[in-house]
């Protein structure tokens, strides 16, 4: 299926069939094992701001002060607990760059 046939099969609403061949590319190259992964920000703030892959990096634009983007410790553990509990892997922590990081 080409690439415009996919797009042409979005717009048909073809979903089921788009979701089989999928499953069927996933098994040939990864098999029948997942794992789900989740990465943990200690804040929300980065200096930099400029990396296309980072979630922290469409939330500068939105952040006035950036020391009131960290995180509360609790809420990090709490998240980290939970993922424990569900079975996901914590893939990174990221806490961006930047003097706003400083825990006081």
């Amino acid at each position: 299926m080409s690439d415009m046939n996919v797009i042409d099969s979005l717009k048909e609403r073809n979903i089921l069939e788009l979701m089989e061949r999928a499953g069927k590319i996933t098994l040939e190259n990864h098999g029948d094992v997942i794992s789900l992964e989740r990465a943990v920000f200690l804040s929300w703030w980065c200096e930099r701001g400029d990396c296309a892959f980072c979630y922290m990096s469409t939330q500068k634009p939105r952040i006035k002060d950036p020391s009131r983007a960290r995180r509360n410790i609790n809420a990090i553990l709490a998240e980290a607990e939970i993922c424990r509990r569900i079975g996901w892997n914590i893939e990174f922590l990221s806490g961006g760059y930047g003097p706003s990081q400083e825990w006081k």
